[in-house]
């Protein structure tokens, strides 16, 4: 997992982003509030957050067991948008 992360053309983080994240996606927000007319309100993004973090599972089906990197994005300032984001648009994406 650590050869994976210190790849730099992958990974590359020199600061917490979540500040900066979290006041653009605000604005965002602000804005289709604005604009939207209709009972549909997003709520701001308030409160702490972190960056993601990264885990590996095992791929035990292979030779070696080589690590499948996987990142969480749970902490991020981004996420509950993103949940309710999925909740609208699920409805228009075919089964199939």
């Amino acid at each position: 997992m650590d050869a994976i992360l210190h790849d730099t053309t992958k990974f590359k983080i020199t600061r917490n982003p979540t500040d900066s994240l979290k006041r653009r996606v605000n604005a965002t927000i602000t804005s289709i509030n604005a604009a939207n007319n209709n009972s549909l309100q997003f709520q701001k993004i308030s409160g702490e957050f972190s960056p993601g973090y990264a885990y590996g599972n095992v791929k035990t089906h292979k030779p070696n067991n080589p690590l499948r990197s996987i990142i969480s994005q749970i902490p991020t300032p981004t996420y509950a948008i993103a949940k309710k984001l999925n909740q609208l648009l699920t409805p228009y994406i075919p089964n199939k």
